[in-house]
C-alpha cells in the first residue's frame, strides 16, 4: 500500500509543479536482484542490469509513468477487466506460484 501512495503523491505532485519541476514514477515487475523468490527462470522478470537501463532511458525521456516490463503489466490490468470470481482465482494463482517459489529459495539457501 506504501508503493501505491507513494505513486499517486508524485502523479499529484507532477500535475501541480510538473512546469517547474520533473517527477518521474517507474513501476517495476519482479527484478532478479537475489532478495526476493525469483531467479531467471521466472516469466517476465527483469535484470538488475535492465532494470538500471530503464531508470536510465526514463530519465532521458519526458515520460512521467513507465511501466517494466511493460507487457507483464497490460497482462494484469487486462485480467481486471474480467468478472471478479475470475481476477480472484487469477491473482491467488499468481500468489501461490510467489509463495512456492519463496519456500523453494528458503530452502536452498
Amino acid at each position: 500500500a506504501s508503493k501505491a501512495a507513494l505513486s499517486i503523491a508524485f502523479e499529484s505532485l507532477h500535475r501541480k509543479f510538473g512546469k517547474k519541476y520533473f517527477f518521474k514514477t517507474i513501476h517495476f515487475g519482479p527484478i532478479a536482484s537475489g532478495m526476493g523468490p525469483f531467479n531467471r527462470k521466472f516469466p517476465m522478470i527483469l535484470s538488475e542490469k535492465k532494470a538500471v537501463e530503464v531508470i536510465l532511458d526514463t530519465l532521458s525521456t519526458n515520460k512521467v509513468l513507465v511501466y517494466s516490463p511493460r507487457s507483464m503489466f497490460l497482462i494484469l490490468r487486462l485480467i481486471r477487466l474480467m468478472p471478479q470470481a475470475l481476477y480472484f482465482y487469477i491473482l491467488s494463482l499468481i500468489e501461490g506460484t510467489h509463495l512456492l517459489l519463496s519456500k523453494k529459495n528458503d530452502k536452498n539457501t
